[in-house]
């Protein structure tokens, strides 16, 4: 299973674990749409349309009255949420099956040791 397959099993989009990933490896939580499309080599249209169902969630917003220096482009921002955490593991999951070298733990195991 690649990383897009996983972004859809778990997110409903084949795009949005990467796009949730760069998302959550912005330091200050703050980020824009062309830094996030470089990241991920995505059209901004794509990541445009992600951040908009997690702006409705209230998972990201965009900063009121700030933008780029020098630019018109947007900041936008992430809120304190436990999936920011997730999409750095589950993308570092998807990295590791694709190296392979992902070695699930199963629960009956865990709970035999």
């Amino acid at each position: 299973m690649n990383q897009q397959d996983l972004s859809l099993v778990f997110f409903g989009s084949r795009h949005a674990l990467a796009i949730a990933a760069a998302i959550a490896e912005s330091e200050d939580g703050r980020f824009t749409i062309p830094d996030v499309a470089r990241a991920v080599s995505l059209p901004t249209s794509t990541i445009h349309a992600l951040l908009k169902r997690l702006g409705t969630a209230q998972l990201v917003r965009r900063r009121k009255r700030e933008t780029m220096p020098g630019t018109r482009i947007a900041v936008y921002e992430r809120a304190e949420h436990p999936i920011w955490a997730f999409a750095i593991e589950l993308h570092a999951e998807a990295q590791a099956r694709a190296e392979g070298t992902f070695n699930p733990a199963w629960a009956t195991e865990v709970l035999h040791d």
